[in-house]
């Protein structure tokens, strides 16, 4: 089973990685068609919403030819979930793979965690020839570069108001990470963690199960003032029974409703740049999950990749143990670049009975 990390995973954003393969003669012509879907999605958007999320724009083909990138940028969302997109796909490529390098095998099946469904999509379509799937990375990638705009033209990007932003630093102390859309906890059950979010009563807005990731490891989404909120609302009982927080380095509210309204533009933007996938496209099955399903079972994979991709939650525990208990792979292959999926889909597994071997695929 292939698994494919999403943004903000453990791994950071790997440009250096890219810059490595980007150097390789075997893949000038796909990093020169990733580079090309780059630019022409900021066209395509537009200036007011690329100003938005990201002033210095992307200029993918300038860093990867050794132009340092504003460290600001490197922790965007955006730029994160471009480079983890270009970096799979580019691991992707049918061919040759060097000769002292581990055979990864065949998939039965491939799964994605977070935007990293739009990888699993990829690796659903196996009958491509190398000049086919260049050009359907460039499709693909020109769909997450305008995926990200989208998300961060809806989303307004700031921190935590001041008021509630010192009364966090003042309890969580000045070293803890600053107030994001998105926040990580940890030893906590999901039962317990659902009846803390129902039962919040704040006046920021709402707080949402964004991420289910194993038994005891999930995300919240919402608004910066929001998550502190809801933070402060519980500090005493997370103290009390060691549940750890930490705010992710996430610059919008992915997998919660406040980006369902980017859906509708993405679908339009989608279309004309001609992404086209249908479930019978794919000859691997391609589990997603707020409900497990095959996405070999889906018609048009447009409409339900994108909602799945950025405003439904996501419980990797079920996608993955429902994923094994129907293909029935033998190993788990990694494609990164984190390893937060990696670690995530082993805990799960082992929760469940599932002793299946990992292997991580080297770049």
């Amino acid at each position: 089973m292939y698994v494919f990390s999403g943004v903000a995973d453990s791994g950071g954003t790997p440009l250096d990685r890219l810059r490595e393969l980007a150097a390789r003669p075997e893949n000038t012509r796909f990093f020169r068609a990733v580079t090309a879907a780059v630019r022409d999605a900021f066209d395509h958007v537009g200036e007011h919403a690329c100003r938005q999320a990201l002033p210095g724009g992307l200029p993918l083909a300038d860093w990867l030819r050794g132009t340092p990138a504003p460290p600001d940028a490197l922790t965007h969302s955006l730029v994160q979930a471009v480079c983890a997109h270009a970096y799979q796909l580019c691991l992707l490529q049918p061919g040759p793979r060097p000769p002292d390098s581990e055979a990864i095998g065949e998939p039965v099946a491939a799964v994605g965690h977070s935007m990293g469904v739009q990888a699993a999509i990829a690796a659903g379509r196996r009958g491509l020839d190398r000049r086919a799937f260049i050009a359907f990375s460039q499709v693909s990638i020109g769909l997450a570069t305008v995926i990200m705009l989208r998300c961060h033209e809806v989303s307004e990007a700031r921190g935590a108001r001041q008021r509630l932003a010192e009364a966090y630093a003042a309890r969580a102390g000045t070293e803890a990470s600053a107030p994001t859309p998105m926040a990580g906890l940890t030893a906590i059950s999901e039962a317990d963690l659902r009846r803390c979010v129902a039962e919040y009563q704040g006046d920021e807005g709402p707080v949402e199960v964004a991420i289910v990731n194993s038994e005891r490891s999930h995300v919240l989404a919402g608004t910066p003032d929001a998550l502190v909120d809801f933070w402060l609302a519980h500090a005493d009982r997370f103290d009390r029974d060691r549940v750890r927080w930490a705010f992710l380095a996430s610059t919008a509210p992915f997998h919660s409703s406040l980006l369902a309204p980017a859906v509708a533009l993405i679908h339009r933007d989608g279309r004309a740049i001609g992404y086209q996938v249908h479930g019978v496209d794919l000859s691997v099955p391609v589990y997603v999950a707020d409900a497990p399903h095959n996405l070999q079972q889906r018609a048009d994979l447009l409409q339900d990749f994108l909602e799945q991709a950025i405003c439904r939650p996501v419980d990797w525990r079920t996608t993955v143990t429902t994923a094994v208990a129907a293909a029935r792979p033998d190993r788990v292959v990694d494609f990164g670049p984190g390893n937060a999926a990696r670690l995530f889909t082993r805990e799960s597994l082992r929760g469940r009975g599932y002793p299946l071997r990992f292997q991580a695929v080297p770049h």
